[in-house]
């Protein structure tokens, strides 16, 4: 599938949205609709986002306190799940009862600190760096890559694989991107980066399942 045409599952929120606003049945039906089963939107629609995206993360990054501003993100923004679709949010269950489909995706995020500039340098020069964002509370750098594999039970090899790639490079990547259902907050960012010359990433000749280079 042509990534212009993938799809993602979509919360409306982590949490319920505590806004006063909201009636007491607003608020469980924001929440219940995704433990029913989220929607699925365009990838890239949720990449772009849109004026309130725009609104909402010029608030959340305009707060402090760290802890407030995690909190606000899980509390007002979208989130979608990029590695894979999901049939429902039970995600105590083993893959199999909630993975629908595999996207074949991954989005890593690299703490931005004071090395933001040289963070993007590095994934502008990788060929299979398919997106380039700030993340919603500012505080990491996000790149997505598509990946040469459609095994949804090789998603940690990969990770693996990855990892390895940046850490030559004196990147740090967060190990929760490894999960299958880790997910990114929807953001806003006028100069994100899309690569349309994208290729997929394979795992390098003598990389081993447990990650470890030969």
């Amino acid at each position: 599938m042509k990534i212009k045409e993938m799809y993602v599952s979509v919360l409306p929120h982590l949490l319920p949205n505590t806004d006063e606003r909201l009636t007491d049945d607003e608020k469980r039906r924001d929440f219940d609709n995704s433990l029913l089963g989220p929607p699925s939107v365009l990838l890239m629609d949720f990449l772009r986002g849109d004026s309130e995206t725009k609104r909402l993360c010029s608030n959340v990054r305009s707060i402090r306190n760290s802890v407030s501003r995690k909190d606000a993100v899980v509390k007002l923004l979208p989130h979608a799940i990029i590695p894979v679709k999901v049939w429902n949010r039970d995600f105590s269950l083993h893959p199999e009862g909630y993975v629908k489909s595999y996207n074949r995706l991954i989005a890593l995020e690299f703490p931005s600190g004071d090395d933001r500039t040289r963070i993007i340098a590095i994934l502008k020069s990788k060929p299979w760096v398919l997106y380039i964002t700030l993340s919603a509370d500012g505080d990491f750098v996000i790149a997505i890559v598509p990946l040469d594999n459609d095994d949804w039970r090789r998603h940690g090899e990969f990770f693996n694989a990855l990892r390895s790639e940046f850490r030559r490079c004196g990147l740090s990547v967060s190990e929760s991107c490894a999960d299958l259902t880790a997910m990114m907050a929807q953001t806003y960012d006028a100069d994100a980066w899309f690569n349309d010359n994208c290729i997929l990433y394979s795992l390098p000749r003598g990389f081993d399942s447990s990650g470890k280079e030969e």
